[in-house]
């Protein structure tokens, strides 16, 4: 086998492995979300609800089996918590809420320099199965405008 060809079947296990470490990471970050208290960021923010950090850890396993590429999580300052994930070039990013998820989908094709964004409102319990319809939306409103 040549060399380059152990190369490529090196590249999709790290891949792989990279992905499970940044959702590891992210989930772990959701966790620690329960211990911030009030006012956690110096301006009086609310501490993030036990739901919506239980809500954004499993929006996070769904969109994580779904394929998407988990990146950044952060707590809001409603009490809600945010969850930043990438899939098919668009990135998206869930604000965790009281049971919905305000879904924002945001797409920069850098050949081009179009950027579009658009906003969601989608129940909790159906938000991994409307990014996935969205990703696909997404992807094909890429290709037509290109």
């Amino acid at each position: 086998m040549s060399r380059n060809g152990d190369q490529q079947q090196l590249e999709l296990p790290l891949f792989l492995e990279i992905r499970a470490l940044a959702f590891r990471s992210q989930e772990s970050n959701i966790r620690n979300f329960e211990h911030y208290p009030k006012n956690w960021d110096g301006e009086g923010a609310p501490a993030p609800r036990l739901d919506a950090v239980n809500g954004a850890l499993r929006l996070l396993r769904e969109l994580y089996v779904d394929g998407h590429n988990p990146y950044h999580s952060l707590p809001s300052i409603t009490g809600g918590v945010i969850v930043y994930t990438t899939l098919d070039g668009v990135i998206f990013r869930f604000v965790v809420s009281n049971g919905t998820t305000i879904m924002q989908l945001d797409t920069h094709d850098q050949l081009s320099d179009k950027h579009q964004c658009y906003d969601v409102a989608v129940p909790l319990v159906k938000a991994h199965a409307v990014a996935r319809q969205a990703a696909s939306f997404m992807k094909q409103l890429l290709a037509a405008g290109n």
